[in-house]
């Protein structure tokens, strides 16, 4: 056997093709990075954005059409009336979710109020940083979504199946590695901590799930942006360690770290599980609903 290249395949083995993907975005992540920082050295949320949404798309895409020998849309994005219904479907979990913790820490007394966005200085009109911020963590949730579940988890099936190792086995690795991923990129935010990544770790299987069971990005993409805005864009919490100047609501936090997630948000605290529970729920309802089979999709069989 030839641990490089698969000649039934007729392209690289699937770690290869992983491990390359990776180091082109790394790369391309950089790139992107010195070019902003040559215009601006504080750069705004959305330009901030770009470098990351420039890297992750565009290894992604190299990747699947050089290494993979697939088409783009393979990974999910199929884009039609279904795919756009789905993503509506995700934003409203995701915004359910957090919108359940933030009554949460009303109803417990842990928030007090300083203002509203707009009450703020801004060199523009306030709606415009607010619609930054929300076109921002769109990207965002397409871009993550794209290379840890998309990108990720179907060669990860397709690696973790060779050999001895059963279908299911493949599966259950494929999430697991690939969330393991999906925290550790999280681990050097700032106010990042063990918890913190553990709890992202798990995020990264919750997004799973989604696209696992419909084949499809759309609900993935949906929840992990409309959990980001309405996180750090309307409730004004930090969103994985980072606060939100624009944010619709301004408040402050004094409940205990344990729950609330401290300077990192509710990510790296007890509520931010509670609304991953939720999230959970709702794809087993959303799923059976729809009349998709309660297992693997076709596609990743």
């Amino acid at each position: 056997m030839n641990i490089f290249y698969n000649f039934e395949e007729q392209r690289l083995r699937a770690g290869w093709r992983l491990l390359l993907q990776f180091l082109l975005m790394i790369f391309l992540l950089y790139a992107g990075q010195m070019l902003i920082s040559y215009g601006t050295d504080q750069p705004g949320f959305l330009l901030g954005r770009l470098p990351g949404a420039f890297a992750f798309v565009l290894s992604t895409w190299i990747a699947v059409r050089f290494l993979d020998n697939r088409p783009f849309a393979a990974l999910g994005l199929a884009f039609d009336k279904r795919w756009w219904s789905e993503l509506g479907v995700g934003i409203g979990m995701g915004a359910l979710a957090m919108g359940c913790i933030f009554v949460l820490q009303l109803l417990m007394g842990w928030l007090t109020f300083s203002g509203f966005g707009w009450e703020r200085a801004w060199s523009v009109a306030y709606p415009l940083p607010l619609l930054g911020y929300l076109a921002g963590m769109l990207l965002v949730g397409f871009y993550e979504e794209l290379m840890f579940r998309g990108y990720q988890i179907t060669n990860m099936i397709e690696g973790f199946s060779y050999s001895q190792k059963s279908y299911t086995t493949a599966v259950f690795l494929a999430i697991a590695v690939s969330s393991i991923l999906f925290g550790i990129m999280h681990a050097g935010n700032p106010n990042a901590s063990a918890v913190s990544t553990v709890n992202i770790i798990l995020a990264g299987i919750v997004l799973a799930l989604p696209y696992l069971f419909t084949g499809s990005l759309a609900l993935s993409c949906g929840i992990h942006a409309a959990w980001n805005f309405f996180q750090g864009g309307i409730f004004g919490f930090p969103v994985s360690g980072s606060p939100s100047r624009s944010s619709l609501l301004q408040v402050n936090e004094t409940g205990p770290d344990l729950f609330t997630g401290g300077r990192f948000g509710p990510e790296a605290g007890l509520l931010g599980l509670i609304g991953l529970c939720l999230i959970v729920l709702m794809t087993y309802q959303y799923i059976r609903a729809e009349g998709y089979t309660l297992g693997l999709h076709d596609n990743f069989k």
